[in-house]
């Protein structure tokens, strides 16, 4: 016999009967078969074919593992059940799927990732063909949204544009996005143009380039539940712009002036119609590119001192970020060795060395500093340094270093007059003394307090020695350098002295010269000359501010450092203003960025700054800024070895919101005996238009008179031989007075003097 033309055993049972054996194998799958006989030759032949069906036994699908599957990824299933056979199909969502017989209880097949590319459920059924064959009632299968990535948005950052038209395209890369994911900035749904498993592309509406903020994007493969990816977050920048002037100074006095401005950033810059502005005054300007403008700054307005902003007008960015101003600063170009403001003529005062030319060279030269002009010269000797001006403002005295001296100057006659020699040798081991730092006693304009470079301390009237000199101050031969400022009387002088170590004393003087002395402490060594008492407090070029009496610290002016995150000491020149409650400091520290160029303003109490006045074209590091004065009602005057400047300024004194005029009157008599005590007043009227705040009174005592008592209508009084009557606000049309009782000592010609 055969089965499908192939030969089984056979067992012959009668000529009308037999008997075969089906092996297993024919066996294993529902099947029709064929069944024939053949005998032998000789004769023989075979028999037509007969059918044969193996029935098929019914399917049943118990279990699927995995029941759920992720997204858009291959997976292999396990179908468990029973009545398998080898021929069995597994069938998902009616489609034949390879599949794999393992027995008759279990099948295994493969969903690829194209199968299972949506998320949701799909029907899983095994179908076993042939005679009696049957397919299961089908089992769900979960496809559950897979977990998407992103792993960056191109751009990652855009700048802000309120002009927009159109939307900003951005493209979302990572993976496991599905067909129909949702893409969402800061919980908006966006519009996706384009994707794949992934990438994403899609825009942002023009609303979100409005101005600047942070954008979340967040991908999410829709499902049950939903699956959110990661946050990316991108970013709406502000607009940048960066402008540069060059030059950004210039010697005050100088002809018509040529300035380059260049720009840089992200931000619309320069077009045609851009107008370059000094203040609020357009000049005339050429476009040269979208990143350069050119404009004239006239003659006329660098004549004098001038603190200016340059600026840029454009009509087509007008509702854009713009970048701050640039500061243009004038200066005048003027070698100075020292500098002081007399109040009394409205003059700076400047010790001019001896190379200058033009006439001015060893001069003491008195410079305007509303017009910049040098108003006139009195020639003083060899190479006047430190000057010092009397409390009257009528005399001063200046030291001469190449004449090894000091002299006084008359500023009413214009003329030089009484000099003397420090003494001193003529070696380089034993050179000749001279002047550090001067100080003329209040109240008594032909005295005069020298500190020398051998370190010693002189009183000296009419150039004429007294007898006791300083004692125990620390001394390194004749190298030694300092400063010297007066503190509420006149018989107390401060010095920062510079020898063996930065120390801080406070002598005592008296009719015999220095009387006493005593160290206060560690002085200090910033750049710099200047010393200042007021008001109970001395102020020191290392930024520190110390008690008067005890040299106990009582705070520290601080600037932001390059080198490290903490703020460090503001050193360098420094003026205080207690009436006006501020202090300025000329930073020059290594430490800080860009020293020199700028006047930080400083609030006395907190200690903290203000506001910040900058100074352009300070020539370079090693001519930095030496000095600082108040000149005026809101003016300060810088001045580096080569360079004066000068400023007007808010954060001195705002003028443009209370503008009045205060006058001064004195009622006294006209004659007093000596030895008898006798009264006088005082009084500051305000003739308006508005109230006057800030009000201060100094007067000078006369030498031959000492204080008794003072009583002011208002505020407080404090000082000995020059007093200080800060009155605080008057209206109006109104006043404040002090009466001052005094003794006269000896008997006196003259007058009284204030401020």
């Amino acid at each position: 016999m055969a089965l499908n033309g192939t030969a089984i055993k056979t067992t012959y049972v009668s000529a009308t009967s037999l008997q075969a054996e089906i092996p297993a194998e024919s066996l294993a799958a529902g099947q029709d078969s064929s069944v024939s006989v053949s005998n032998p030759t000789p004769g023989g032949g075979s028999s037509g074919a007969l059918k044969f069906s193996v029935m098929a036994p019914k399917p049943v699908v118990a279990m699927l593992s995995p029941n759920a599957i992720p997204q858009g990824a291959d997976a292999t299933i396990t179908v468990t059940g029973s009545g398998f056979e080898a021929n069995s199909v597994v069938l998902f969502n009616g489609s034949e799927r390879p599949t794999t017989f393992v027995d008759s209880n279990t099948l295994r097949f493969v969903l690829t990732a194209k199968d299972v590319n949506a998320y949701g459920s799909g029907q899983i059924a095994v179908y076993n063909p042939g005679p009696g064959g049957s397919t299961t009632t089908p089992t769900q299968i979960t496809v559950v949204a897979s977990r998407p990535t992103i792993l960056y948005v191109s751009p990652n950052s855009l700048a802000v544009n309120t002009s927009a038209t159109a939307p900003a395209s951005i493209t979302v890369t990572g993976s496991g996005f599905g067909p129909n994911a949702t893409v969402q900035a800061n919980g908006t749904f966006l519009t996706v143009t384009a994707q794949s498993s992934t990438s994403i592309s899609t825009s942002l509406p023009t609303s979100f380039l409005a101005s600047a903020r942070t954008i979340a994007i967040l991908v999410t493969n829709p499902g049950s539940p939903a699956v959110q990816s990661n946050t990316y977050n991108i970013t709406v920048a502000a607009l940048t712009y960066n402008m540069t002037v060059t030059p950004n100074s210039v010697a005050a006095g100088s002809p018509d002036l040529t300035i380059t401005v260049n720009a840089s950033g992200t931000a619309n810059l320069f077009y045609a119609d851009s107008v370059v502005k000094w203040n609020d005054q357009a000049l005339p300007t050429t476009f040269k590119t979208s990143r350069q403008l050119t404009a004239v700054i006239p003659a006329s307005v660098l004549s004098t001192f001038a603190n200016a902003n340059i600026s840029v007008a454009t009509p087509e960015t007008v509702n854009d970020p713009q970048p701050p101003p640039q500061p243009f600063t004038t200066y005048l170009p003027l070698p100075t060795n020292d500098i002081v403001y007399n109040a009394m003529d409205g003059l700076i005062y400047a010790s001019i060395p001896g190379y200058v030319t033009g006439g001015l060279g060893n001069t003491i030269s008195a410079i305007d500093p509303a017009s910049g002009a040098i108003t006139k010269s009195i020639s003083v000797g060899s190479e006047p340094t430190k000057i010092a001006l009397s409390s009257d403002g009528k005399k001063m005295w200046v030291g001469l270093n190449g004449a090894a001296s000091v002299r006084q100057v008359d500023l009413t006659t214009n003329t030089a007059g009484v000099q003397f020699s420090l003494g001193g040798g003529p070696g380089v081991y034993n050179p000749p003394y001279t002047a550090q730092d001067l100080a003329v006693i209040p109240g008594q304009p032909d005295s005069v307090v020298v500190y020398a470079n051998n370190g010693v301390v002189t009183v000296y009237d009419s150039g004429v020695a007294r007898a006791k000199s300083s004692s125990n101050l620390n001394v390194y031969f004749n190298s030694n350098s300092g400063s010297l400022a007066f503190g509420s009387s006149a018989s107390t002088v401060y010095l920062n002295s510079q020898s063996s170590g930065a120390t801080l004393y406070v002598l005592t003087l008296d009719s015999t010269g220095v009387a006493s002395g005593k160290s206060l402490g560690s002085g200090s060594s910033g750049q710099g000359s200047t010393l200042q008492y007021d008001n109970g407090r001395v102020y020191m070029n290392s930024g520190v501010v110390l008690d008067a009496t005890s040299g106990a610290q009582l705070g520290q002016f601080s600037v932001a450092s390059t080198s490290q995150t903490t703020p460090v000491a503001a050193a360098g020149p420094v003026v205080s203003d207690s009436a006006l409650g501020r202090a300025w400091v000329v930073p020059t520290s290594y430490l800080i960025s860009s020293p020199s160029t700028q006047i930080i303003a400083y609030d006395e109490t907190t200690f903290n700054p203000v506001g910040s006045i900058p100074i352009t074209g300070v020539s370079s590091s090693t001519s930095s800024a030496q000095d600082i004065i108040r000149w005026g009602q809101n003016g300060l005057a810088v001045r580096t070895p080569t360079q004066l400047y000068v400023v007007q300024s808010a954060l001195v004194k705002d003028l443009t919101t209370s503008p009045a005029e205060v006058s001064v009157g004195i009622q006294a008599n006209s004659t007093a005996t000596t030895g008898n005590t006798f009264s006088y007043t005082m009084q500051a009227v305000n003739q308006g238009p508005n109230a006057a705040s800030g009000v201060v009174l100094t007067t000078v005592l006369p030498a031959n008179v000492t204080a008794a008592s003072f009583s002011a209508s208002q505020g407080s009084c404090s000082g000995s031989q020059v007093m200080y009557c800060n009155f605080g606000t008057i209206p109006n049309g109104g006043s404040a007075s002090v009466t001052i009782t005094v003794t006269r000592a000896t008997p006196c010609r003259g007058g009284l003097a204030s401020q």
